[in-house]
């Protein structure tokens, strides 16, 4: 109830019901250290999605690529062999075995110092006698370090903790964070485990050809793997190199909303707009999907109080009035003039 100066979240994750991203309803309690209730993916033993006694959180999908692209320059008469400033690399193998119940399965995977090479036929990426194509996922080798954070997480008091908490650890995968606690402070944060990528070094690095038309048509960034220089740059204060800080990634604590439907970090509060950050984390001045249009015209006319849902402010029911409403964008829009 805001009259208190509480804060509420909406939380909408639509996970399937089924299959490997099924959402889970937990409640996880150790006396005195955790108590936390909320819906978590199967095999993380920790809250993905929920709330304490001070706070409560949730996520949407960020735009932010947690990954890049590597374009290597392969040895003549040697594809397993790459160049990096000039000098000739081999390239090492992983083999994977799985079984499937119905015998085993097997896959030796290539590796690089610029992570695994892949075959991306729909963006062009072969393994040819010249070239070919690694990525490089920030969100690998982590899975210790989310942990920790979103056990901190949940033991968090407030917003500002919460805050803290992401920026120390980085270790948020493709999410952005929304928040509110108990003082009506309200967060949004796109702040994870992003690679140091500036428009400095997408300029300087992405090669000719088929990286270009992939970064102008998706926004996937591919970098030049024959120079060192084009390595992901080094921010201070990170838990591991090569990664932002939270400095530079977007976030902001307000006390009147904050709102994010899988856009950019761009229109967290259409009243506030974000300045523009590194490409690779998302993109200002452009239109935005029918759910955050939607979603940021039905908050302004709740704080106007000119949706018939009450006075002016948040509370929880005329915040589960507005949810309930059935409205759609795309309907006000087109509706009228079709018919």
């Amino acid at each position: 109830d805001t009259a208190n100066g509480d804060g509420i979240v909406l939380a909408n994750p639509h996970f399937p019901w089924r299959g490997t991203e099924r959402f889970w309803m937990a409640q996880l309690t150790v006396p005195g250290q955790y108590n936390v209730e909320g819906g978590t993916l199967e095999g993380f033993p920790l809250i993905g999605i929920g709330f304490n006694q001070d706070l409560a959180w949730t996520h949407t999908v960020s735009t932010d690529f947690r990954f890049t692209f590597y374009q290597l320059s392969l040895v003549p008469g040697d594809p397993t062999s790459y160049y990096v400033d000039g000098k000739p690399y081999k390239m090492d193998t992983e083999t994977v075995h799985v079984d499937t119940g119905r015998g085993t399965t097997s896959h030796t995977f290539y590796t690089t110092r610029w992570g695994r090479v892949l075959v991306v036929p729909q963006a062009g990426y072969h393994w040819t006698t010249t070239t070919a194509y690694a990525v490089d996922d920030g969100t690998l080798n982590d899975l210790g370090r989310a942990a920790n954070q979103f056990l901190r997480m949940g033991q968090a008091k407030s917003v500002a903790e919460l805050l803290k908490v992401e920026s120390t650890y980085l270790a948020i995968p493709t999410f952005n964070t929304i928040a509110a606690d108990d003082t009506g402070h309200a967060l949004y944060a796109d702040v994870g485990n992003t690679p140091n990528v500036p428009q400095s070094l997408i300029t300087a690095c992405t090669p000719s050809g088929a990286a270009q038309l992939v970064y102008a048509a998706a926004g996937l960034v591919t970098l030049d793997g024959s120079r060192s220089a084009c390595a992901w740059q080094n921010d201070p204060g990170t838990p591991v190199p090569g990664i932002f800080n939270a400095s530079h990634l977007p976030h902001t604590i307000r006390t009147d909303y904050v709102e994010n439907s899988n856009d950019s970090y761009w229109l967290a509060n259409p009243s506030a707009p974000f300045p523009a950050y590194s490409p690779i984390i998302g993109h200002i001045d452009t239109t935005q999907g029918l759910r955050t249009r939607l979603g940021n015209q039905m908050i302004a006319e709740r704080v106007a109080g000119t949706d018939g849902f009450g006075p002016p402010k948040f509370t929880l029911p005329s915040l589960q009035a507005m949810w309930e409403s059935d409205q759609s964008a795309l309907a006000q829009s087109v509706l009228k003039p079709l018919v």
